[in-house]
């Protein structure tokens, strides 16, 4: 992967939920790491494709590969929040991942 096209820094969250002595869930974000990234937003072909695995993917972000990432982490750009639908390791090389994402709510 050329590192070039990786100009966006993004924060990989992970989501913890603690109940409460009364049932309630609180659910927390906890910073994980801070990497660069390529954020595109997903047109025509891709968001056909996309769609096969979810049908809200607005969003493909590419970094280098990280173990562990699944899709119940987020990623925070700036001050937007994209919820990870899918984790692909391209060519299952170990060199890059690319998320597909949706704007959280």
């Amino acid at each position: 992967m050329r590192a070039g096209k990786l100009t966006k820094r993004v924060t990989l969250q992970i989501k913890s939920v603690t109940t409460d002595g009364l049932g309630s869930e609180t659910i927390t974000w906890t910073d994980h790491a801070t990497v660069w990234a390529a954020i595109d937003s997903i047109t025509g072909r891709e968001y056909y494709l996309a769609a096969q695995e979810t049908t809200t993917v607005t969003t493909k972000i590419k970094i280098r590969y990280r173990r562990g990432v699944t899709p119940n982490w987020r990623v925070k750009y700036g001050n937007k929040y994209f919820d990870i639908e899918a984790v692909i390791d391209t060519g299952e090389k170990h060199k890059e991942l690319i998320l597909l994402c949706e704007v959280a709510q």
